[in-house]
């Protein structure tokens, strides 16, 4: 049985690898480079270990590929060195086909592929001497040519070709894929087995394996056995074996796989399955979300809604349904905040009461649809001389209106007051008792910490309206405690 060499491998490994049975033994070496020159050596070996303690294996990777691209070596690495190996053998040069790198960790993977490699150098060299001894004999009559153990046992079937493509003989495995006895095949051709299509197939490989060029494959057929006439599928590779006198021989290897075929198979229809759940899985989720998504922005514009509404409702409570200025409510709370801000700031306020002047006959000369509009009109110049930032206006009650002004002095508060009066006149709402619509406006205004209740705001206010009524009217008159 060939050699395993094991270079700059570490004795545990090297020991396993002899401890594995099937006679299989292996050659350890440190010196590299005698390893490579020695041809004799190279000529025993089934396969190369290389050990993880070479820091760079990539010199000795590409001498042994320039030397032998069809012997396989086995790269073990530590798991971090991994990728880094792979992707510069990727772009070295002269670097056999038949390099494996694999991790230190998964070392008892390996041997049965090293038994493998043993066992196929063995065929190789048995049928080398088979054939050889083939071409030593006549070729007339009957075959009398015996293949070597391994071959007539072996589990694959096995062809040998002569240089002209015609067989040598065949091994006891291949009786049964090709239906043919060993004792009637000699000088046939193998690809007689194929139909028309194979047929090509099968001449292509064959020449090119005797010619020594790149062979492709394996092949895949689909043949029926002779005896049962099942179909089976068959895999077909050819190798070279050997010379006879300056060309070299052929094997053809058949191997049944059938099982593996249908297998494989299987295990397509089953991804094919999976696949088809997982899409239907996907489709259902991509509809579900779509649902969800379309429900969150139903909620969400629901969400809106209901915040307009209370927006709405909120404004409701607040707003007085005829001037729409802000209600008696929202004066009383409105009224204490700000006095409260206002003494914190140590700022003055000023807050206005005004009444229409003669509303009442007003009222009951031209109805009260006039005097709803007339309230809307005058609401909307009161609310027009509250400017500021924090000023407001509001319908204290009937024709009884109210300005807050925040930061506004009583001189301040006295030019918003004229502010109103003239508006009223530019507008000139006739009234049926007086020239056109008028007002009178009390003026309060305090600062700071000694700014007294709202209420008594209110009363101040209203005491300077009364004020400005029994002047005459159509005025503004600023609260005096005296």
């Amino acid at each position: 049985m060939p050699d395993v060499a094991a270079l700059d491998l570490e004795p545990a490994f090297v020991n396993r690898v002899r401890d594995a049975g099937a006679g299989l033994s292996c050659s350890e070496f440190h010196d590299s480079a005698a390893f490579i020159m020695d041809d004799q050596l190279k000529a025993e070996t089934c396969a190369v270990l290389v050990g993880a303690s070479l820091v760079d294996p990539l010199p000795l990777l590409t001498s042994l590929g320039r030397q032998d691209r069809d012997m396989p070596v086995v790269v073990l690495r530590k798991s971090h060195d991994l990728r880094d190996l792979k992707t510069r053998l990727r772009f070295a040069p002269g670097i056999g086909r038949q390099i494996r790198i694999w991790d230190e960790a998964e070392f008892d993977d390996i041997i049965p592929m090293i038994h493998a490699f043993a066992t196929r150098k063995s065929t190789q060299a048995a049928l080398s001497r088979g054939l050889a001894a083939a071409a030593r004999q006549p070729s007339i009559g009957k075959a009398d040519y015996e293949l070597d153990e391994v071959l007539s046992n072996a589990p694959i079937g096995i062809a040998v070709l002569n240089p002209q493509g015609e067989i040598l003989a065949i091994n006891r495995s291949s009786e049964s894929l090709l239906g043919w006895s060993r004792s009637r095949v000699r000088d046939r051709k193998l690809a007689e087995r194929f139909n028309a299509e194979q047929r090509l197939v099968m001449e292509e490989m064959i020449a090119a394996c005797l010619k020594g060029d790149a062979i492709s494959g394996p092949h895949r057929f689909e043949l029926r056995h002779v005896v049962r006439g099942e179909p089976m599928i068959v895999q077909v590779s050819a190798g070279r074996i050997g010379e006879i006198g300056a060309v070299s021989g052929c094997a053809v290897y058949l191997d049944d796989i059938t099982d593996l075929a249908e297998a494989q198979n299987e295990v397509e229809a089953a991804r094919a399955r999976l696949e088809d759940k997982v899409a239907a899985r996907t489709r259902a989720m991509s509809a579900i979300k779509a649902r969800l998504e379309q429900r969150g922005a139903e909620l969400e514009r629901s969400n809106d809604e209901l915040k307009q509404a209370k927006a709405e409702l909120e404004q409701l409570t607040v707003r007085d349904g005829l001037t729409g200025l802000y209600n008696r409510r929202y004066l009383d709370l409105r009224l204490s905040e700000e006095s409260s801000r206002m003494q914190r700031m140590n700022s003055p306020m000023a807050v206005l009461m005004i009444d229409i002047d003669h509303f009442k006959a007003y009222n009951d000369t031209l109805g009260h649809v006039e005097g709803d509009v007339c309230l809307t009109q005058v609401a909307q110049v009161i609310s027009a001389a509250c400017r500021r930032s924090g000023e407001f206006a509001a319908r204290y009650g009937g024709e009884a209106f109210s300005g807050v002004l925040p930061g506004s002095t009583a001189d301040e508060a006295l030019v918003a007051a004229q502010r109103i009066i003239e508006q009223l006149a530019e507008l000139d709402i006739p009234h049926p008792t007086a020239s056109h619509v008028t007002v009178s406006i009390g003026i309060e205004s305090a600062t700071g910490p000694g700014m007294p209740a709202p209420g008594e705001l209110i009363r101040r206010a209203d005491k300077a309206l009364y004020a400005s009524k029994q002047a005459g009217r159509n005025r503004a008159t600023v609260y005096s405690a005296g």
